[in-house]
């Protein structure tokens, strides 16, 4: 009997939980349950049983391979923030062939034209945010709590929108990049890759790669 994709979720923090929240969320919208929640996997080998709330942790970085070829096909998200360690995480699961990485929604997201959104492998998008039409999102990112993007954007590989940011339309953001909460692209912009745009910050110019904006108007830090 079908009881849902067997999943794990990478990470232990209170993101993790937070996106077992929306797994959960997922299963009670469905007729039929989506997901089969197995528990986290931590990058420390003496962590494994240990509990977070009501699961625990079932696996390393170092044995999630062993343990992977309990299951024909197992589900992995990275609730992890940080571009660098998603990466890295990605490239030694990318060697074992039956790994898949389906997008976590929240049933709560207000996802526009579907039809015209373009979404790749991995991404976490949370309640409360608003997708509007004709854009192209890439592979693992977060789109984080009551945040929005608009029309026509692109956002790249591995970056991170905190809650409550607003992402005006035609805006593209390259690979790598970390929005912080609360902060505000204006239309057009470019956000070059590994940049961090700060808490609150105004971006009003395009970004170069490798900056940290800060204050309103954002200037490099």
């Amino acid at each position: 009997m079908w009881n849902g994709l067997p999943i794990v979720i990478f990470g232990t923090s209170g993101f993790a939980k937070e996106v077992l929240s929306i797994i959960e969320d997922i299963n009670k919208q469905n007729y039929i349950k989506q997901f089969d929640f197995l528990g986290f996997v931590s990058e420390n080998d003496d962590e494994i049983g240990k509990s977070i709330g009501r699961y625990k942790i079932v696996a390393s970085d170092s044995t999630f391979e062993l343990y992977s070829k309990n299951y024909n096909q197992l589900g992995a998200i990275l609730s992890i923030s940080s571009s660098k360690i998603k990466r890295s995480i990605y490239n030694n699961l990318v060697k074992i062939k039956n790994i898949i990485y389906p997008n976590i929604i929240s049933p709560y997201a207000n996802i526009g034209d579907i039809i015209s959104i373009n979404i790749g492998l991995g991404n976490i998008i949370a309640g409360g945010c608003t997708l509007t039409c004709d854009m192209k999102i890439g592979n693992f990112n977060i789109v984080n709590i009551n945040s929005t993007i608009g029309h026509d954007c692109i956002i790249g590989d591995y970056c991170t929108i905190n809650p409550l940011s607003s992402i005006s339309g035609n805006v593209e953001i390259k690979d790598n990049v970390l929005i912080g909460a609360g902060s505000s692209v204006m239309q057009g912009v470019t956000i070059g890759e590994n940049s961090s745009i700060g808490l609150g910050a105004f971006v009003v110019k395009d970004v170069e790669p490798n900056s940290t904006m800060i204050c309103i108007p954002a200037k490099k830090m």
